[in-house]
């Protein structure tokens, strides 16, 4: 009987400490996808230059790119293999070296393609929300909100043949500080000749106070005799973000990476008037699938402009996304010749780090099994 306990409840023991072990290990890779989904996700094509070197002309040497010191394989969609540095124009500056085709994602020759990408900054703006609908349509005196220090930014109405649908809408604003403004949308659907009238404010402050509570009502019971309560709105926040380094640091940072990436070997046939021809094209924005400079018939395009022309495919998608910029060493590549070239190993700690709960989580399993083993043995 003994016996037979002491087997249950050290069953019962390895099964919690497996138990244990899994959950640490679906933790520790919780976290380690996490940390993958940095600030440089890409849903931020705004933020980056790119361009795809396909003039006949251009050769590369993959095989020099994946020797260079503190360049690491990074995950990008859409490409057939990518590697990451950091800028030799500045550090936070991050360079995205990748095989992409440009007809097809999948299909066709794939070309080497330069990408430079900027961090961003979050300006993400606090705004108050608050909503009116009365059933009956409203009528603004342009002359006396004017007077009220309030502009109309849009006045627009469409209706059906059939006159059964009508929709109006109008968008007042005022600006009340270097940093707060007011809009109100005042939008009235007629379904069958009867209206009813939405009206929506938006405050966009870091407090909100009773002077911008004050100034909305005088605009409510101007057009509709109706008010609104402080408590009654709403605080959101509202997503922003802008990239860190504008146009020219990215056109100098381009300008500087195909020098130096064919200065070392990795890129050939890259003339100083093709350096100069694509950055005097490249614009911040210019980046990703669809927005990709491209060379067709002796110029430099985005990719949009002659997709026709060479016969391939927008996509529809919001951005891509690339994956491992968080292992980055923190300088960039140094070496100016392919001959002094050394490799650095990057792959083996990429692997380690994406391992180590696993084989952490196992290894405090097999502890626990041993000494409830030597436990129940000696009972």
């Amino acid at each position: 009987m003994g016996k037979h306990m002491n087997k249950s409840i050290m069953l019962r023991i390895l099964v919690m400490a497996l138990l244990v072990s899994s959950t640490l290990y679906f933790i520790l890779i919780g976290v380690s996808t996490a940390r993958s989904y940095s600030i440089y996700d890409i849903e931020m094509e705004r933020a980056a230059i790119e361009v795809v070197l396909n003039k006949p002309s251009i050769q590369y040497d993959w095989s020099s790119l994946k020797n260079l010191r503190n360049v690491i394989p990074v995950e990008y969609t859409g490409t057939k293999e990518a590697y990451a540095y950091r800028s030799h124009y500045d550090k936070e500056l991050i360079v995205i070296v990748s095989l992409q085709t440009i007809k097809h994602p999948k299909e066709g020759e794939h070309f080497i393609t330069i990408r430079i990408q900027s961090p961003l900054l979050n300006i993400s703006e606090i705004v108050y929300h608050s909503s009116i609908t009365i059933p009956d349509e409203v009528s603004v005196d342009k002359d006396y909100i004017e007077k009220l220090g309030w502009k109309i930014e849009s006045q627009i109405e469409k209706e059906t043949k059939e006159k059964e649908f009508k929709v109006t809408s109008i968008r007042l604003s005022k600006s009340m500080t270097q940093n707060t403004t007011i809009t109100i949308n005042i939008m009235t659907v007629w379904r069958k000749g009867k209206p009813e009238t939405t009206i929506s404010i938006v405050i966009k402050a870091e407090k909100l106070r009773d002077i911008y509570i004050n100034e909305v009502n005088k605009v409510l019971k101007h057009i509709a005799n109706v008010n609104v309560s402080k408590e009654e709105f709403k605080r959101l926040v509202n997503p922003r973000f802008k990239p860190k380094f504008n146009e020219d640091d990215l056109k100098n940072a381009l300008l500087t990476e195909l020098k130096w990436l064919r200065d070392v070997g990795v890129i050939k046939g890259l003339t100083d008037k093709d350096i100069g021809d694509i950055v005097k094209c490249a614009r911040i924005g210019c980046s990703g699938w669809n927005g990709r400079l491209i060379y067709y018939e002796g110029k430099w395009y985005p990719y949009y402009k002659v997709v026709k022309e060479i016969g391939g495919v927008l996509l529809k998608t919001t951005g891509a996304s690339i994956k491992g910029l968080e292992l980055l060493p923190k300088e960039p590549p140094q070496q100016t010749k392919a001959s002094t070239i050394t490799t650095v190993v990057v792959e083996e700690e990429s692997q380690w780090n994406r391992y180590k709960g696993l084989i952490l989580a196992l290894a405090l399993a097999s502890i626990i099994a041993i000494v409830v083993y030597l436990v129940v043995r000696r009972a």
